[in-house]
């Protein structure tokens, strides 16, 4: 579905830290939900300041890309900051705070943590949509309103993830030029290679995108990131 043309944010807290001002919003992606995040800009910056959106992995959440989630090796807070790059992170559909908010509501809370995954995999093929182009709409709306922050360098945003972050990372560069580095670790798979290796039962099922590979492969997508 298009991107909400005026997005409507609300600010849940912003307190200083040691050496930042952290934030937290919550954005309303206006089709199913609201999309939960952080945002830390560096203290005593003057000007505009370079951004790295941090995605998380599967099975961990916004958390882990500030240091304070069950999986810290997500972690590049203290990092990035000490380097004068402001932070964002939000939480996917089935992660974090948004967990208990797919379609069987906290059902979803009690049972497998796969399940809220299953059920948003299934209604968005009802609606002519996969789940992973609304993950991806999500981080569009994310940038959306870090370019529209004042103290952002709207030229000079990166991206960086692990794992199911890292896929996110570079569908996303793919995707939206506004993104001008990428860093990634692990989920470079070729998607043919994926089924040739007998490994499709190894991966989470929020990335299958119908009739991809009837058109290319995951090399297609990261070659529309050059020459960034």
């Amino acid at each position: 579905p298009p991107r909400p043309k005026q997005l409507k944010v609300e600010t849940v807290f912003r307190e200083e830290r040691n050496g930042y001002i952290l934030e937290k919003f919550i954005i309303d992606n206006e089709v199913d939900s609201w999309i939960s995040g952080y945002l830390a800009i560096p203290s005593g910056i003057k000007g505009k300041v370079p951004v790295i959106v941090g995605l998380h992995g599967h099975s961990s959440s916004k958390e882990s890309i500030f240091g304070t989630g069950t999986n810290t090796s997500q972690d590049v807070l203290a990092l990035l900051i000490s380097n004068g790059f402001a932070v964002m992170a939000i939480d996917s559909y089935f992660n974090g705070e948004r967990r208990g908010q797919g379609p069987a509501g906290n059902l979803e809370m009690q049972e497998r943590s796969s399940d809220q995954e299953l059920s948003l995999f299934k209604i968005n093929l009802w609606f002519d949509r996969s789940l992973w182009g609304m993950q991806l709409r999500d981080e569009q709306i994310a940038l959306d309103y870090l370019i529209s922050r004042p103290e952002i360098d709207t030229e000079r945003i990166g991206i960086e993830g692990m794992s199911m972050g890292s896929t996110r990372a570079w569908w996303l560069a793919a995707l939206d030029d506004r993104v001008a580095a990428v860093v990634g670790v692990a989920c470079f798979t070729r998607y043919k290679e994926l089924i040739e290796q007998r490994q499709l039962r190894a991966h989470g099922i929020y990335y299958f995108v119908p009739a991809m590979l009837n058109h290319f492969d995951t090399e297609a997508i990261m070659g529309l990131i050059a020459p960034r």
